[in-house]
C-alpha cells in the first residue's frame, strides 16, 4: 500500500484532478495546495510610513505579522543587513523583499496581495 491507497485502486491523472481537484492518489500526481502568502512587517512606531503601510494591510483584510523595532536596534540593523534594505518599514512577503510602503501600495494596486 502507498500512501494509504490499496493496490487495487485505480491510477489518479491529472485530467481526474482537474474534475475533482481534491482527488486521492500518489503525491507526485496530487494538485499542490496553495499556501496564504505570509507576509512580514518590520516597523518604529514614529514612522508615517510604516502607519501607512500597515493601514493598507489592515483595509485589504490582508494577514500579515507585524514586528515592532522600537526597542529593537540591533535586530533591526540585521534584518536591514539581511535584505539589504535600509529604510523602513521593511514588507517582506514569503521570505522575500517586497520593499517599504511604495512598493507594497504599488504591489496591492497590482492585484499581488492576498486577502483573507
Amino acid at each position: 500500500m502507498v500512501l494509504g491507497i490499496p493496490p487495487t485502486s485505480p491510477a489518479v491523472f491529472w485530467s481526474d484532478l482537474a474534475r475533482d481537484p481534491y482527488a486521492v492518489g500518489p503525491v507526485s500526481r496530487q494538485m499542490p495546495i496553495p499556501s496564504p502568502m505570509r507576509i512580514e512587517i518590520y516597523t518604529q512606531s514614529y514612522c508615517p510610513f510604516c502607519r501607512s503601510a500597515i493601514q493598507l494591510l489592515d483595509d485589504l483584510g490582508a494577514p500579515y505579522s507585524h514586528h515592532e523595532m522600537d526597542e529593537k536596534g540591533p535586530e533591526l540593523d540585521e534584518i536591514k543587513a539581511r535584505f539589504d534594505h535600509h529604510t523602513i518599514p521593511i514588507v517582506v512577503i514569503d521570505d522575500a523583499l517586497v520593499g517599504g510602503f511604495t512598493e507594497l501600495s504599488k504591489l496591492a494596486e497590482q492585484g499581488g496581495i492576498e486577502t483573507a
